[in-house]
């Protein structure tokens, strides 16, 4: 652009601009490198093993959570409220302490089970509505109801047996009573005739 200014006879010179006019080509990023890409790709790995393990650590707790829930409920149902928990469980224990105490020098079954049968037997005495609590719930998880009916059918049985024995023996009682009467009042009238004869 040659402009001359109108009062000299110079012209000016040409002005350049700061900014170049043409367009040069930007040069394209290169791809990434092998180590972008395997930085990348361990970066991913990790993230989704963090998320796994923090939905098996969630699902852990919710658990855990649900499982204490689910004790508590179960004691809170089972000790009764009017008994005092402490010194019932305390005399409990100490009754099977004596329970192995006491089967310190007999076999190994008895050693095993002495325990468990003192400590059961004085729960009974000590808290016995837990302890009828306790049993229910070990019998409606545990217990057999075609045993309990075959027991009572063996024991309605022992009873009706036991009875018709009892009545069979007041039947023999009462039969060699009357035999023996029979025999001492026919011995009685031979005597009375022999000394009447005499």
């Amino acid at each position: 652009m040659n402009s001359t200014n109108p009062g000299s006879a110079v012209p000016l010179p040409k002005q350049l601009s700061i900014y170049d006019q043409g367009t040069i080509p930007k040069p394209q990023p290169p791809g990434p490198s092998r180590l972008q890409v395997a930085v990348k790709s361990a970066r991913v790995e990790a993230q989704h093993y963090a998320e796994l393990t923090r939905v098996h650590v969630q699902h852990f707790v919710d658990r855990w959570l649900s499982v204490e829930q689910s004790v508590q409920k179960t004691v809170k149902n089972t000790v009764a409220k009017d008994e005092q928990i402490f010194p019932g469980a305390l005399y409990v224990t100490v009754a099977g302490l004596a329970g192995s105490i006491a089967a310190r020098q007999r076999n190994v079954l008895f050693r095993w089970t002495a325990p468990l049968a003192f400590a059961a037997v004085s729960s009974f005495y000590f808290m016995p509505k837990t302890a009828r609590s306790i049993s229910h719930r070990l019998y409606n998880a545990y217990g057999d109801p075609d045993a309990e009916k075959q027991v009572r059918g063996a024991y309605d049985q022992a009873r009706g047996f036991g009875q018709s024995m009892v009545g069979r023996v007041e039947g023999a009682v009462k039969d060699t009573r009357t035999s023996l009467m029979a025999l001492a009042r026919s011995a009685d009238s031979n005597n009375r005739s022999d000394s009447s004869s005499a």
